[in-house]
Formats: C-alpha cells, structure tokens, sequence
C-alpha cells in the first residue's frame, strides 16, 4: 500500500508544488470518485403472469356447433390483452389430459386485475368465465373447465 510520502515521491515529476497540493487532489479526487460513481437505484418493473388452462370434462363428441373463445386481460375498463383463438367445434374441446395452456406477462401493473374466458357459440349466444387476479399476486391462473 502507498503512503503519502511514496505517492509524493512518485508523482513529484507533475509538480504538485508542495507535499499539501498533493494530499489537496488526491483526497479531492478520492471524494469525487466516492460520490460521482453513485448510481440511482433501478426498481425492476412488476411483472406478472397469467396462466390460462382451457378444458372439459363433459361429453360434446355429439356436439357439432362451432365456438370461438376468446381470453382477456384487464384492468377496470382498460384492455391490456386480448387474443380470439381459432373457431372449434363443442366435440373438438379437449379433455383435462390435453388441456390448452398458455401463459401471458403483463408488466408495469400491479393493480387488480379481471382474467379470463369470453366465448360464442354457433347459434346460441355469448357467455364468459371471468376471475379477479388480486392485486400483488405475480402468478395467477385461471382454470376454465367448460360445460
């Protein structure tokens, strides 16, 4: 480790003037270092995911009319994420064993949020499956078994 007197010794050739002048820089060098290499604390944004599980366990195998399903995230009245899935037929919805499973990550919200399922089917009308992810829970998973 280096004492003053080596550092004096060493850095004479720059002309510091005196023993005082070098100790003046190197501790006003030293703060500046000390305070100029604070860094602002970064917050990493909420993320939070929602799981989607879509099953049966009824029999539609008789079943021919076509349903569209379409899940949703929001929050109060704004829409942060929706997504129509293709047309099925009732007798094409999967069983628990071959449920369909996807995942969403919304960021920057940590309000309570309204997850879930609206469907059509083919000439009989709309309906829907909606659940309220609660406010700081970063997983949520909505489990919609169709009947």
């Amino acid at each position: 480790m280096l004492t003053i007197n080596a550092i004096v010794r060493k850095y004479r050739m720059y002309r510091f003037g005196s023993r005082s002048a070098l100790v003046g820089f190197v501790l006003s060098f030293s703060l500046f270092l000390l305070i100029g290499c604070k860094k602002d604390e970064i917050v990493p944004p909420v993320a939070r995911t929602v799981r989607f599980e879509l099953f049966t366990d009824q029999d539609f195998s008789q079943e021919t009319n076509s349903i569209v399903f379409e899940p949703s995230i929001s929050d109060g009245g704004t829409v942060l994420w929706d997504s129509v899935f293709t047309s099925m037929k009732l007798k094409d919805i999967p069983t628990e064993a071959h449920k369909i499973i996807f995942e969403k990550v919304i960021r920057n919200n940590d309000s309570e949020l309204k997850v879930g399922f609206k469907y059509t089917i083919e000439n009989v009308g709309i309906s829907w499956h909606y659940e309220k992810a609660t406010a700081g829970v970063s997983l949520k998973t909505v489990t919609f078994n169709f009947k």
